[in-house]
């Protein structure tokens, strides 16, 4: 394939006329709704922006073609087909020490410059610094208020391409992990080391920080207030999973609670529209974190119940 005019390639994968293409190109960035979405902590918000649907159809093909050959390393545990949180988890189970790091604002912090910088490094390709700027501009929306161009939480190629810019930073971390004989994961913006040695991870944790200060691109901070070390002693928390003694994950007892406390309503008649969505979610949730738990339920409530309610593969 011939990569020197992205938009005519563009054009001819996706059935339509050029000028229409490098129209969607120049103003993609603009090309976003944003809304608010209340998070754990009271007064804290979440901006999501989402692409028009055109700019959507673009990024959805460039991620399956034209940038599905950029790397991702192996620790990243997020947004990888066939895993997912259970997978992260476990990898931590056996582990008596756990150091969990955050980055602060993860996707906006990687800005189209950032982007452009990584496909020149990793992409082989014969594009022009013009295609390859105009590449960029498909990827990322204006912040009205910075007046910059970043990545968004809500366009659905922004988990590929965090992943992948963060290449060169899981390569530096991870070695150095396993020279020390610690396990490292991230999932998306989560750091989670753990080891059987006590007292290594606050050395691991200021090697952390003089990486994430030493990086070229992109420019991150670690949100210092969620930052945790924990081990057996207490509670091992791991993307929402809940770390067992034994070497097991669970979903956690005031989950399990509650989502029993729910089904209970549901057989009384007594859940809306909204909070049957919700409680077939948690099930779906269950199911592939601890399926276990689902077995009791059905033995509480019965299978046709909980088969009423969610949906087996």
């Amino acid at each position: 394939m011939n990569y020197k005019n992205l938009a005519a390639i563009l054009a001819e994968n996706l059935g339509m006329l050029k000028n229409d293409v490098e129209r969607i190109i120049s103003t993609a960035p603009y090309r976003y709704k944003v809304y608010q979405i209340p998070k754990r902590k009271k007064g804290e918000y979440r901006i999501i922006a989402q692409p028009a649907f055109e700019v959507k159809l673009i990024q959805r093909w460039l991620v399956s073609n034209l940038l599905a050959g950029l790397p991702i390393h192996e620790s990243a545990a997020a947004y990888i087909k066939g895993a997912g949180i259970k997978d992260n988890a476990l990898k931590h189970s056996k582990n008596k020490y756990i150091m969990k790091m955050d980055f602060s604002n993860f996707f906006p912090s990687i800005g189209a410059d950032d982007i452009y910088n990584h496909l020149e490094e990793y992409m082989s390709s014969s594009f022009t610094v013009s295609d390859y700027r105009k590449l960029c501009r498909l990827l990322v929306r204006r912040n009205k208020e910075s007046d910059r161009l970043e990545l968004s939480i809500g366009a659905p190629s922004s988990p590929f391409i965090s992943n992948s810019i963060m290449y060169d930073f899981d390569i530096i971390i991870s070695d150095y992990c396993k020279k020390h004989k610690v396990i490292y994961t991230r999932y998306a913006d989560d750091l989670t080391f753990s080891t059987r040695q006590n007292d290594l991870l606050k050395k691991v944790e200021k090697h952390v920080h003089e990486i994430v200060g030493s990086k070229k691109y992109p420019f991150l901070k670690i949100n210092q207030n969620k930052t945790v070390h924990t081990s057996t002693n207490r509670r091992r928390i791991v993307t929402g999973l809940f770390l067992t003694p034994e070497g097991n994950v669970s979903i956690g007892r005031d989950r399990k609670r509650a989502i029993s406390a729910k089904i209970h309503r549901y057989t009384c008649g007594l859940l809306d529209e909204s909070e049957t969505k919700k409680l077939k979610g948690l099930l779906a949730f269950a199911l592939d974190a601890e399926s276990e738990f689902i077995s009791k339920m059905e033995l509480k409530y019965g299978k046709e119940i909980i088969n009423s309610l969610i949906k087996r593969l």
